[in-house]
């Protein structure tokens, strides 16, 4: 005897996608929870795979989001494309805050917070300038 199964499924399956918004639909499936889709621990290693997709809202260099992130976290670590991976185990709410500090120190503006910012030098002094509102601030080097 077969499991009847309702048509609206079957077409689920042949077009390749979830038509009909079931939650259990083998089409609907994600690799981790809402909201925590970037972090993914293996054994010795953390990965952060939305690494590429965080630069590109933040408009900074990857050297500098990186060399800052593994020197807060306090691990080594390399770029693999658009993946950032930490040598040993990091803990989720750990990565979280240092991004969240990063941006307080390094792309929100301290006049008018915004984001739109850019580095800049006068002499040997990193600076950030805001496009939105025309400040400038010194910022301390990473390096």
């Amino acid at each position: 005897m077969t499991k009847r199964i309702a048509a609206k499924y079957k077409i689920d399956r042949r077009l390749g996608c979830n038509l009909w918004g079931r939650p259990k639909s083998p089409y609907n499936k994600r690799n981790s929870r809402p909201g925590q889709h970037g972090i993914q621990n293996q054994r010795k290693k953390t990965i952060l795979k939305n690494f590429g997709e965080i630069l590109e809202s933040l408009r900074r260099e990857e050297q500098h989001f990186s060399t800052y992130l593994l020197r807060e976290i306090g691990t080594a670590g390399t770029i693999e494309g658009r993946r950032l991976i930490l040598q040993g185990k990091v803990p989720r709410n750990k990565i979280e805050d240092r991004i969240s500090t990063y941006i307080s120190s390094f792309v929100i503006c301290d006049e008018c917070e915004r984001p739109d910012t850019q580095f800049g030098r006068n002499g040997r002094t990193l600076t950030l300038n805001c496009e939105a509102c025309g400040a400038h601030r010194p910022v301390k080097s990473i390096n």
